[in-house]
């Protein structure tokens, strides 16, 4: 597993470097390894860490979730329309890249941003606001996570239609805005299914001591089992 990043393919819009891919292309090539790509786009575990800096730095077109209070996150919001058409160009540019330069097919499967959610109870920018109908919180934010991703993914799948995920930082116990609410978690898996038709399967990252237990919760016959991430010794 691999990861490129948005800030590294491309550093000012509209202007692409792929040089990150054709290394991890040599690679591949060298040690004849498979590889799953991970697409740090929009988010990495939970925040806006590896977006370009023009995207960084524009808080009005790429505007940010909101506590509560007003306060902005570090967290480009799933309801910016902008940031979406933005990422999913660029992740389109990048399957498009694979699809015409990996000529033995090492990349096989492609993950769609890493760990989303926000570290709130939920998003309250003015988009999110006027979109909320009072609905659970989680429910509210797994739908606009989705929706957000699903359009990213069907970018890429038109330019090459690799299998791809999502992955779950699981909350474990955890309290609100301890962890990225909204993501792929158990009981939002058929939320993900409903909007994010174009995202293959749903995978958690195990670092709980029950392991066996997301295992199951992960593997039905409409989901496949696949485990990105865990900690070094599993749990029971």
């Amino acid at each position: 597993i691999v990861s490129v990043a948005w800030e590294q393919i491309e550093p000012s819009e509209d202007t692409f470097d792929f040089s990150c891919v054709d290394n991890i292309l040599a690679a591949s090539e060298k040690y004849e390894m498979p590889l799953t790509l991970i697409w740090f786009g929009t988010w990495k575990n939970g925040e806006s860490s590896y977006p370009p800096v023009w995207v960084k730095r524009d808080f009005v077109r790429f505007f940010r979730a909101e506590a509560a209070d007003g306060t902005p996150t570090n967290t480009i919001s799933p309801f910016c329309e902008a940031a979406c058409k933005a990422d999913a160009k660029a992740f389109a540019r990048l399957m498009a890249y694979i699809r015409d330069n990996d000529k033995k097919r090492w990349i096989q499967v492609i993950q769609v941003e890493n760990e989303i959610g926000v570290f709130l109870d939920r998003d309250h920018c003015k988009s999110a606001n006027k979109s909320y109908k009072g609905e659970p919180n989680a429910e509210f934010m797994a739908k606009a996570y989705a929706r957000y991703i699903n359009k990213v993914a069907k970018a890429g799948k038109k330019e090459l239609a690799l299998p791809m995920y999502a992955n779950c930082w699981l909350p474990e116990g955890a309290k609100t805005g301890e962890y990225p609410l909204g993501g792929p978690s158990p009981e939002l898996l058929r939320i993900y299914q409903q909007e994010a038709p174009e995202i293959d399967f749903l995978s958690p990252d195990i670092y709980a001591d029950d392991f066996r237990g997301y295992c199951a919760k992960y593997s039905a016959p409409d989901i496949l089992l696949f485990i990105p991430e865990s900690q070094r010794v599993a749990g029971l």
